[in-house]
């Protein structure tokens, strides 16, 4: 292990910013750092994603869902009443003016995915119309009431879950829902019951890479995370889906999200997980974190030679083959067969590829439209009250299935993937089996 010493110093500067690239293990003799254009844009993904609360437990790196779980929702207004024979008017509220430039193209990306949705459905059944928020709770309280104000039945956003509640208020008070891109939990039902996430959640990925662990035979699975909201979430979302499967989630163990905090926490997860008997661990992290806590694992002998490693979406980043020790790790996230069609669907419409974010404002057009489709054939002036939003018949997205919950949350069909030398490949698809779409 000679030299190991500066190897750690190099990855310790890289992991708390003083250079960015991704991160990739040599095993216990040493590690080597790899940097590129790509991973440099997943890692800004990453902060935009961990400010605004949109992705799943960390989306592609970092999440910041809170721990607290979505009050029950209450009654809303009487929904608002349109024209069944017109195309519907939906509200598209994104911050294309914050001062971020990463939550700028964001926004962009979310606009025009749902444009795709309202394109393709032939312009007939929506009429989007894209406002501004700034990414501010006052710039998002005047978007919504423009919006309502022009007779919006449907208000898809705001992109950040703590500007949900600007929104949800007036929006409520009209009748009106929302289908926010958060995946923020306490975001989900609001104060009237007017909110639902359209976010990917870490609960979904977690029963679902936790399902699939149970039918490989683990029983017992640790859970080592970042010590922070992300990471809350993700061993939240660990331990309800290990109820709900019957699996045993022991040890749980935070480290602080620097080189020190998970230099100085791996080995005694590693002593803790052989005592508890552990099977597997799930590592709900995303970017640097995750390949410093992974290769930190492997350098106290456990690995993926004998271990399950097992993750959320936010392993679903370029850099993740890169550091050997995640090689062979299995995660959850939106089926990449189904996400590649779409980007390239996008990339001939628009000449570039999409974000991260734009297949969810893709999907929750698309849903919207389907929602005005089934009332115009049932003549019912309400396309987008509470009851079609909930349809269990849910709806065809891009990225596969989404089916919105009366709690205000929703379950979307996830594929199982494993982490490869040059990339990833798909273990268990999606499941096939889809509400109508449209």
């Amino acid at each position: 292990m000679a030299g190991i010493e500066g190897i750690m110093e190099s990855l310790a500067a890289r992991l708390n910013g003083a250079a960015r690239g991704a991160i990739r293990s040599t095993g216990r003799g040493g590690m080597v750092a790899g940097a590129g254009r790509t991973a440099g844009r997943a890692a800004a993904a990453a902060a935009l994603l961990a400010a605004a609360g949109c992705a799943s437990s960390s989306g592609s790196g970092g999440g910041t869902a809170a721990e607290a779980p979505a009050p029950p929702p209450a009654a809303a207004a009487r929904p608002a009443r349109l024209d069944p024979s017109a195309p519907a008017p939906v509200a598209v509220l994104v911050p294309l003016g914050a001062a971020d430039p990463a939550a700028a193209a964001a926004a962009r990306d979310v606009a025009d995915g749902a444009r795709l949705a309202a394109e393709a459905a032939g312009g007939r059944l929506v009429t989007l119309t894209v406002r501004d928020t700034g990414g501010t709770p006052a710039g998002a309280a005047g978007a919504a009431r423009a919006a309502l104000e022009a007779g919006s039945g449907l208000v898809l956003g705001p992109l950040f879950g703590a500007n949900a509640e600007a929104v949800a208020g007036p929006a409520a008070a009209r009748g009106v829902n929302l289908l926010t891109f958060s995946n923020t939990p306490s975001v989900a039902g609001g104060e009237a019951g007017n909110v639902w996430l359209a976010g990917v959640l870490a609960e979904d990925e977690a029963e679902r890479i936790l399902a699939h662990a149970s039918r490989l035979g683990v029983r017992t699975v640790g859970v080592y995370h970042p010590d922070d909201a992300a990471g809350a979430v993700g061993r939240r979302a660990a331990e309800e889906a290990g109820r709900r499967l019957g699996l045993r989630i022991a040890p749980t163990l935070a480290y602080p999200r620097s080189f020190q905090g998970i230099q100085d926490s791996a080995e005694g997860y590693v002593e803790a997980h052989r005592a508890a008997g552990a099977d597997a661990v799930l590592l709900p992290d995303g970017g640097q974190g995750l390949q410093a806590a992974a290769a930190f694992l492997n350098f106290h002998d456990l690995s993926t030679r004998d271990t399950p490693f097992l993750g959320l979406a936010a392993w679903d980043d370029p850099a993740t083959p890169t550091e050997n020790a995640l090689i062979g790790g299995r995660f959850a996230s939106l089926d990449p067969a189904l996400t590649a069609d779409f980007a390239a669907r996008f990339e001939a419409r628009y000449g570039r590829a999409p974000g991260p974010l734009a297949v969810l404002g893709h999907d929750a057009a698309a849903a919207a439209a389907e929602m005005a489709r089934r009332a115009r054939a049932a003549g019912d002036a309400t396309p987008f009250d509470a009851e079609a939003i909930t349809d269990p018949a849910g709806f065809r997205g891009a990225a596969g299935r989404i089916r919105f919950t009366p709690d205000g949350r929703n379950r979307r069909d996830l594929a199982v993937i494993r982490v490869v030398r040059d990339g990833f490949e798909t273990v268990e698809p999606a499941a096939t089996a889809a509400g109508p779409g449209a």
